[in-house]
Parts: C-alpha cells; structure tokens; sequence
C-alpha cells in the first residue's frame, strides 16, 4: 500500500454505479450467498433504501480520490451483519484487512460486528481471522460466522476484546456442572 490517503467514507447516491459493478463482479458473485446476477433497476431501488435506512450502512474505501472498496452493514438483533467486497484491481494487497480495521475504527465502543463467510471464501476467512474475530460455527452448511466487539482503550486506539470465549467457555462450564450434579 502506498503513502496515499486511505480512508472510509458514506456512501452516497452518485456511487450507484460503482456499487452496482463490485456486486456483479463474477469473484464477488460467486461468493455471494446469492450467485446470480443483480439487475440494475433493482440495485438501485435496493440502494436507495439502504442509504434511507437507519438499520443499514455503507461505506466506501478510498485511496485518495479512487473508490477501490465498499463495506455495508445490516442491523440485526443488535449485530451489525458485514458485508463487504475489494475492486478486483485492487486485491490481494491487504485492502479486505484495511477496510475492515477502518470500520472498527468507526463503529461505536460496545459495537457486535458479525460476519458469515462461505468456506470457499480463504481470501474473507483468512482476513477475519487475523482480525481476531471469533469463529462461532464452522456447519456443514459451507458457511462460517465470525464475531468481534469493538472496545476502546486510552490513547484513541482500538482494541477489540473477544467476549465470545468467555460466553462459550461460561456455557460449556455450566453444562458440565450440570451434568455432574445430575450424576
């Protein structure tokens, strides 16, 4: 990555198009739960609703004035679901990292972050993971959910604290327990 500015920023209606690009993009489709291509009249109504909406985000990554990347988040119950994809000019230089670290950054100290990658998907998982999000359920359904909360810690750097553990290792002892006071 050069010393050029990289940043997020909201998307807005004249990124339409862009948008509608990435998420036609073949790679980006083919990792999509959904495979099949998205027409533009329906894009744009969808992104309309997406930029009206208080349970929906999307952000744009830019370096400098270049759109290379977009990340969108979805509200639901409490988790911010992520979604996010990398212009394929521009993959494979650590930007599926960056833009993610970026949106952390943003996201309010408590914030859930959630993501569900298709297994087939090593690029996602691989950046996930080396973010410290906790793998939830690897099923046999070829898809793996990630987890992460977003905590703040002095000098306006960001930590982010794995609670997921903690709450597995809580519920895996009280079963135990309850099993040996059953026996």
């Amino acid at each position: 990555m050069s010393s050029e500015s990289i940043f997020l920023r909201k998307a807005q209606k004249d990124d339409v198009l862009i948008l509608f690009c990435w998420v036609n993009d073949p790679v980006v489709r083919q990792s999509a739960f959904c495979t099949d291509d998205i027409p533009l009249n329906s894009h744009k109504q969808w992104f309309l609703q997406v930029l009206d909406s208080d349970n929906a985000q999307i952000f744009i990554l830019q370096k400098g004035d270049l759109p290379i990347g977009q990340v969108r988040l979805e509200l639901k119950n409490d988790e911010w679901i992520i979604d996010y994809s990398i212009d394929a000019a521009w993959r494979g230089h650590g930007y599926g990292r960056e833009i993610l670290q970026l949106l952390e950054e943003k996201m309010p100290e408590g914030t859930i972050l959630v993501a569900e990658v298709k297994d087939t998907n090593l690029a996602s998982l691989k950046v996930f993971e080396r973010l410290g999000y906790v793998k939830l359920c690897n099923s046999n359904s070829g898809v793996i959910k990630y987890r992460k909360c977003v905590v703040y810690t002095g000098g306006g750097t960001c930590f982010c604290i794995i609670f997921a553990i903690y709450c597995d290792l809580i519920s895996s002892f009280r079963m135990a327990s309850s099993k040996e006071v059953a026996a």
